[in-house]
């Protein structure tokens, strides 16, 4: 019987625990006059997702909202995410206050984040906020073999080109 609540227990556990609101965002600190990514996503939830105060932000894009649904073996796994891309209207330390969550039986919300803003005397672009995309980020081999065809001199050319040259004089 002690082992049955375990399971229990364990299994509302992992149940739970999967029900959050999760923020990311791509650097805590940040000089003035750049861009970052805030990124909200929930997984197994269904419901209605209420943005936070941005007022701090300029709202470059966003929000950007994506969302999967997996079915592996009768196991269903969904997710769902909203982002913003943002540049710090001042500097200094700004909150971004949580974002909420609500679906039919509770609200839940995201974290409190700090973001460091720091002056930019240069005009330092740093690094994009975007991340890769995938797709483009594999490795051909066959372009960086050298070109088996040389190419031909601009001023020499060849006898079907030739050959079609006189043929236009001729029209």
């Amino acid at each position: 019987m002690k082992n049955l609540y375990t399971l229990i227990f364990i299994f509302l556990s992992l149940q739970l625990s999967s029900q959050e609101l999760l923020v990311e965002v791509s650097n805590d600190s940040i000089l003035i006059g750049n861009k970052i990514q805030i990124e909200f996503s929930v997984h197994n939830m269904n419901g209605d997702f209420e943005a936070p105060d941005l007022s701090a932000f300029y709202i470059v894009s966003g929000p950007n909202v994506s969302s999967s649904m997996q079915i592996i073996n009768g196991e269903s796994s969904s997710s769902k995410s909203w982002s913003y891309i943002a540049e710090p209207k001042e500097l200094g330390e700004i909150i971004i206050p949580p974002a909420f969550f609500s679906d039919e039986e509770k609200t839940v919300e995201s974290e409190v984040i700090t973001l460091n803003v720091f002056p930019n005397p240069e005009g330092i672009i740093q690094e994009s906020y975007q991340q890769k995309d995938q797709f483009f980020d594999f490795d051909f081999p066959f372009f960086d073999r050298p070109q088996m065809r040389t190419k031909k001199d601009s001023t020499t050319k060849s006898k079907k080109e030739d050959k079609y040259a006189k043929k236009l004089k001729r029209i």
